[in-house]
C-alpha cells in the first residue's frame, strides 16, 4: 500500500507549492516550502506525526 502526504500540509501552508502552469498563468513550479527538510523532521510536532502514522501502518499490515 502507498501512502501520499504533502508536505505543506504537515506545515500548515495555506498557499500549495510546485503548482504546474505556463510562465503566463503561473510562475511554474516555483513556489517553495517554507522550511528546509531538515528543519522539518526535527521539529517535535512532524516526528509525533510520523511516529503515529507508522504505527498505524503497521498495525493495519498485520
Amino acid at each position: 500500500a502507498l501512502l501520499s502526504l504533502q508536505l505543506e500540509d504537515w506545515l500548515e501552508m495555506d498557499q500549495p507549492v510546485n503548482i504546474p502552469g505556463t510562465v503566463d498563468e503561473y510562475p511554474n513550479w516555483r513556489r517553495k516550502l517554507s522550511t528546509t527538510l531538515d528543519d522539518i523532521f526535527t521539529r517535535q510536532n512532524i516526528i509525533d506525526l510520523t511516529r503515529r502514522l507508522t504505527e498505524t501502518r503497521e498495525k493495519a499490515s498485520q
